[in-house]
């Protein structure tokens, strides 16, 4: 995929998408491609050939393609888009505003939102892990979202990615000297349990402790 200008005569009269044949060199613009003010797009793959959406950075539409040619718009978010990302039949937008809607495809019909609870820009990038949850990245933060119920698994702040296979994660951490990547491991519940149990090594909190912090006597 690639942007040229909608007017070859006038570059000031926005861009055009046009798909690039890496084979044969040959370049297809569809005539009634969305005009767009810039050149750099965001673009989530979609299922089928020559498939795809697109939209603009600060801009609040996006334009989906089906087989090179535009066959719809939607609109009717809260903010600018700042991420797209396709999985499947599901097409998911990020807003600047922290929005993450769910469409449906082919047809576009909303299926969901869901509050992220962060503001996102430009920067943010979405991957998908071998569980099949997504991870949502920006400067400030990375956020797991499941989507078997689509609901917030986790919040990491200051984090640059994940090293799934290796089981940790890539922080930022801020010395008197600058910024340097920090590296700590990823613990699931179970994980966490058993570390606790380890640390307290039998201990037990007595009874008056567990009334001052409300908790059941046993």
């Amino acid at each position: 995929i690639v942007t040229i200008p909608k007017d070859d005569e006038n570059l000031l009269g926005g861009y055009r998408i046009a798909l690039l044949d890496i084979g044969t060199g040959e370049l297809s613009a569809p005539e009634d491609s969305t005009t767009f003010s810039y050149s750099s797009l965001l673009i989530a793959w979609l299922p089928g050939e020559r498939s795809f959406a697109a939209a603009e950075n600060g801009q609040s539409s996006v334009s989906v393609f089906e087989n090179g040619e535009l066959k719809r718009t939607i609109r009717g978010f809260h903010g600018d888009v700042a991420a797209l990302y396709a999985d499947g039949d599901m097409l998911a937008v990020i807003t600047e505003n922290g929005t993450c809607y769910l469409y449906r495809l082919p047809d576009g019909r909303l299926a969901d939102t869901v509050d992220l609870g962060k503001f996102f820009y430009f920067d943010t990038v979405i991957t998908k892990l071998s569980g099949g949850d997504l991870m949502i990245y920006n400067s400030e933060s990375c956020i797991r979202l499941n989507t078997q119920d689509w609901s917030v698994v986790y919040e990491i702040p200051s984090t640059e990615g994940i090293l799934e296979e290796a089981g940790k994660v890539c922080i930022t951490l801020e010395r008197t000297d600058g910024e340097v990547p920090g590296f700590y491991p990823i613990y699931s519940l179970q994980d966490l349990m058993e570390k606790g149990e380890r640390l307290l090594d039998g201990w037990e909190m007595d009874q008056e402790v567990r009334v001052r912090y409300g908790l059941p006597e046993q």
